[in-house]
This record gives structure tokens, sequence and C-alpha cells, in this order.
């Protein structure tokens, strides 16, 4: 850049759409941890735990690239989380019969026991955070989707 090129941008906090989404996700993590930490549950491995869930449930292969994609994760940060959970005795793992290179996890019934009350607190907590968008909160959604596949 030369001399003569002058930058100007001045941040506007209470207009900059994504500082606002930033500071307003910050908030929500960081208030989401104190209700995730009375179930000794990272955000992380309750998002994992939720997801092998579904799968179990759907008689899905749940191996851990599979779940790593369903949550939307990097797969090596998945599997380090998800060998955690196993040692938390929320998830079993084992060799898959169809592939011997993959791991196929299995939610154990501490891990649904678990699951159930975290996820009793974090819909609640959910409910009373986001009350401020409530009435616009299907459109809300769908354009955090919109941001998401775009």
């Amino acid at each position: 850049m030369s001399k003569k090129e002058n930058v100007h941008y001045e941040l506007q906090p209470d207009s900059d759409i994504g500082m606002l989404l930033w500071q307003a996700s910050n908030k929500w993590q960081r208030e989401l941890k104190k209700v995730l930490d009375k179930h000794n549950l990272t955000h992380v491995q309750y998002i994992l735990l939720a997801g092998t869930l579904l799968l179990n449930n759907m008689k899905k292969d749940t191996t851990q690239m599979s779940l790593a994609v369903f949550a939307g994760s990097d797969k090596m940060m998945a599997s380090k989380v998800l060998r955690t959970m196993e040692k938390k005795r929320l998830i079993k793992r084992r060799e898959s019969l169809r592939d011997s290179r993959a791991m196929q996890i299995e939610i154990t019934s501490f891990g649904k026991v678990t699951l159930s009350k975290a996820a009793d607190e974090v819909k609640k907590f959910d409910k009373l955070f986001f009350m401020p968008v409530a009435e616009k909160q299907k459109g809300f959604t769908k354009r955090l989707k919109g941001l998401l596949t775009s």
C-alpha cells in the first residue's frame, strides 16, 4: 500500500452485524457452558452425544466420520473428543464390521441419562436466551441456515 492511500474503517459496535453476531454467539456460548458444566459436558461433547443418539435411533451407520459430518465438526477434533467421551462412559467405540478402518459409535445408558438431563436444561436455557427473538424465531432460524448454505 502506498503512503498516499488512506484506509479508513471505523468499527460501529452497535450496527456492525458481524460484530453483533460474534458478541451474541460468545455470550450464548459462555452462558451455555454454565449449563453444561453441571453435567460435566462441553458443548462439543453435548452436540456429538445428541448426534450419536439421533443417528443410533435412526439406525444409521454411526461412525466417527458420519458423526463429524452430521455435527459439522472437524473429523480429527471429533475423534479426540469421542475418545474423551468414551473414557467418561458416555459412548462406546468399536471397530466397524463393514470397514476395519472405521470406528462405530454407540451411546451408552449413562450417556442417554446424561444427555436427557442436559437437554432439558439446554432447552430451557435456549428458550430464555432467545426470548427477545422468539416472535421471529422461524425467520431468524431460516436466515441463519441461509448463511450456512451460501
